[in-house]
């Protein structure tokens, strides 16, 4: 995501540390009436709480505009954990066998729409 942070220059270096922590790509700063802006690329997944932690970090002076810039392999280390995350989903999802049946053709039935004979029988 390539993002644009506004900050008084009194935060300057928490938000520079705060943005490599994010695994953020600094691009530049530009001044602008004691204010400075600071351009970046983070990755969309290290922005969620973004909003909060700048409010708490600037006591509610810094703001930030995001937008989306490309897509980007994920380092081996996150795949990794998005595997595992995957596989542990699986194992809890339960599949339907002839040993199950019965118990998932009991539930269909407490869920099947009841039809009335329309023809006024």
């Amino acid at each position: 995501m390539d993002v644009e942070v506004t900050v008084p220059e009194d935060y300057m270096g928490d938000i520079m540390g705060d943005l490599n922590s994010r695994r953020g790509r600094i691009q530049g700063m530009e001044p602008s009436n004691g204010m400075q802006m600071i351009r970046a690329q983070v990755p969309m997944a290290e922005m969620f709480r973004y909003a909060i932690d700048l409010r708490s970090m600037t006591q509610g002076r810094g703001f930030f505009l995001m937008k989306f810039a490309r897509y980007e392999e994920v380092p081996f280390q996150t795949a990794e954990k998005i595997i595992e995350a995957a596989k542990e989903e699986k194992k809890r999802i339960e599949v339907v066998t002839p040993e199950n049946i019965g118990t998932y053709n009991v539930m269909l039935q407490a869920f099947k729409p009841k039809t009335e004979n329309r023809r006024g029988g």
